[in-house]
């Protein structure tokens, strides 16, 4: 079977012994037209089955950026676009974008990030890039208040969970390109949250570093019988999978009165599912937690919960909506 390579304009034939430095120029019949289509609308097409297989894990398992996110290239020389996020993947020696350059970043995946850069023309090109390559969002604050903390009011919004598995159910995430999947990480209502809750696995890494990400507990809330503190309870990353979690405690002169996990990003790369669990924190002291999870199918919901810290520091359950989406994508059922 031919290997082709697509660059932003031509088609290329880098099969066999063929140079795949001096690739051989394909006119367009009909057997590469619907390639050439795809590359003419910058489309990355990766150039060997096994590219296409590690993209596909990756769309399936890689972390989601809530919101659109844009980061500037800050590496000398040509950051170049890759098709899957494995250095035997890069697309085109004539594909890649250099320093003061900025892209908008759709996921993560390993030490890649899956991105869209428009180009002057108004042409996108999707891919994936060094994480390395990339630094901090632009405009992004240096710093956080204890007001930076709660997290993001949709999350305490019925109407808002409930549309989740109406635009989040892609089908099939395997087979598609990154643009494919940046169009689908739009459509769903996820996309709107624009609260930054991948800085908890980032810290001190795309983020500043913070007490947090030193093992220290952040001030919420004070009260006249306790206080709420928020801390990283859970930490582990390793070869692409990760686990963390985030926990609220109240107390009282140091005594812990009550705690419930309020933030959690899990992804096991082996068994292609990644979930994690948002929350909001309010200004009267209701917590609204919603887990998601994310499979071959798209992103599902696994449960929505809206508690209360009571005058004593108790966390009471308030309300919560469930679903069984491994019988039932669509099974959404409320509790009281």
């Amino acid at each position: 079977m031919d290997k082709i390579l697509c660059d932003s304009h031509k088609l290329y034939n880098v099969s066999g012994d063929i140079d795949p430095d001096n690739p051989v120029e394909l006119s367009i019949d009909k057997k590469y037209a619907h390639l050439f289509e795809s590359c003419r609308r910058g489309i990355v097409i990766p150039i060997q089955q096994e590219c296409i297989e590690i993209n596909n894990k990756a769309l399936s398992s890689q972390l989601l950026h809530s919101s659109s996110r844009n980061y500037q290239v800050s590496q000398s020389g040509k950051s170049y676009f890759y098709s899957a996020p494995n250095e035997k993947c890069q697309i085109s020696k004539d594909l890649f974008i250099i320093k003061s350059d900025v892209v908008e970043v759709i996921g993560k995946f390993n030490n890649f990030y899956n991105v869209i850069y428009k180009k002057k023309n108004g042409d996108d090109v999707t891919g994936w890039i060094y994480k390395d390559n990339l630094k901090l969002p632009v405009g992004k604050k240096d710093s956080y208040t204890s007001d930076d903390y709660n997290g993001d009011p949709l999350i305490s919004k019925k109407e808002f969970v409930e549309g989740v598995n109406t635009s989040c159910i892609i089908g099939n995430l395997y087979n598609r390109s990154s643009e494919k999947a940046g169009e689908d990480n739009k459509r769903c209502v996820l996309s709107k949250i624009s609260y930054p809750y991948d800085r908890f696995l980032n810290l001190g890494d795309v983020y500043p570093i913070s007490k947090l990400n030193q093992g220290e507990k952040i001030l919420i809330n004070q009260s006249g019988n306790f206080n709420t503190f928020i801390k990283i309870t859970k930490k582990l990353i390793k070869e692409g999978s990760y686990n963390l979690e985030l926990t609220l405690f109240t107390e009282n002169n140091g005594k812990l009165i009550d705690s419930l996990i309020i933030y959690k990003e899990k992804n096991d790369v082996e068994a292609f599912v990644a979930k994690r669990q948002y929350y909001f924190i309010s200004s009267s002291l209701t917590v609204s937690i919603l887990q998601v999870s994310s499979i071959e199918e798209g992103t599902l919901l696994d449960y929505w919960k809206n508690y209360k810290i009571n005058g004593m520091g108790k966390i009471i359950l308030l309300d919560s909506i469930s679903c069984d989406c491994s019988v039932n994508p669509k099974g959404v059922g409320h509790n009281k």
